[in-house]
């Protein structure tokens, strides 16, 4: 069974001084995930990936490369460092970085943060300007895209298709219908066409009855994460997409009590180290290795479950981590 590591590689304006800092400090948050003389972010996710031998798919934010004040080069250094480990990388975009252009950058107002407030010509326009600025950064022609906050709608599909961009990746049922306006999949375990464009979503188990928990590793124990790959392979799924994101392993980033979440560094491990012992039945890829794979509309495997020990086991976790971070 094919498995998606997908970490979204971003960064977000929060000091309110960032255009005179370069957005220095903005990166080594959120990107290089420094905490003291620790790294948490995308170094140490490489090395994690390479111990294991496990592919990464890197979905990469570019619009902050272009906002006026960031530092030249700072998204090719990032780009060289994934491209160089072997790893994905596709295209990622955050539409509140179109708030920090020149007014009529974009031939058209900040509409929001979101992209589906956008037009199909204007998401046109926004993914032309990312897709651009990644490839000018030494990645590949993208191939396939994530939304921000998985903000996609049917007007999104369109604009990939006409960029060329074969896959997208922004379905999540924890973020439907309040952000992501894209029909219901009729399996969170196939591929299925949407305006031409093949919507791999986002996994999701039902941790309690009527309620999905997508697999984001700061979401989901380690047990949790295993659990759902086996039961994703007993239903037939066809593949599992799994999220986290560059900053995925802190807590902390807006209050400037920055601390990375051992919990999580934890269930990386052991995310890894399953997958990296267990390739003989699950093959971490990216988009680029899936480009001669053809949809089976016919598949249409069941959503799995998850177990309630597990969950019950990551929620006491998770209280605990709590606690210790209030009493610092």
């Amino acid at each position: 069974m094919n498995v998606l590591l997908t970490i979204d590689t971003e960064v977000h304006a929060i000091h309110p001084d960032w255009r005179s800092d370069h957005l220095r400090r903005d990166i080594r948050r959120d990107i290089e995930g420094i905490v003291g003389n620790r790294c948490a972010g995308i170094d140490y996710q490489l090395d994690l990936l390479a111990r294991h031998g496990l592919k990464g798919t890197f979905m990469v934010e570019p619009l902050f490369s272009g906002a006026p004040g960031v530092e030249e080069g700072c998204l090719s250094h990032v780009v060289h460092r994934l491209r160089s480990a072997g790893h994905d990388v596709q295209l990622h975009i955050h539409c509140e970085w179109i708030a920090n252009y020149p007014a009529g950058a974009f031939g058209f107002p900040y509409r929001g943060h979101l992209q589906r407030y956008y037009s199909l010509s204007e998401q046109e326009q926004i993914i032309h300007v990312a897709s651009r600025l990644l490839q000018d950064s030494g990645a590949p022609a993208p191939i396939a895209f994530r939304a921000g906050g998985y903000a996609a709608n049917l007007e999104t599909m369109d604009a990939l298709a006409g960029a060329g961009i074969r896959f997208d990746t922004s379905f999540n049922v924890d973020f439907a219908p309040a952000k992501c306006t894209l029909p219901a999949p009729p399996s969170l375990g196939a591929a299925f066409l949407m305006r031409g464009v093949q919507e791999y979503p986002v996994a999701a188990f039902e941790d309690y009855p009527g309620h999905f928990r997508p697999l984001q590793i700061c979401a989901c124990g380690g047990r949790e994460l295993i659990h759902a790959l086996e039961q994703a392979e007993q239903c037939g799924w066809g593949f599992v997409v799994i999220v986290g994101h560059s900053f995925e392993m802190l807590a902390g980033r807006r209050e400037g009590k920055l601390r990375i979440r051992e919990e999580v560094v934890s269930r990386m491990q052991q995310l890894c180290m399953f997958l990296g012992e267990n390739k003989n039945r699950f093959r971490t890829v990216g988009f680029d290795d899936l480009q001669n794979e053809r949809i089976d509309t016919r598949m249409c495997p069941p959503n799995i479950r998850g177990a309630l020990l597990n969950t019950a086991g990551r929620t006491v976790s998770q209280a605990m981590n709590r606690v210790r971070g209030l009493l610092g």
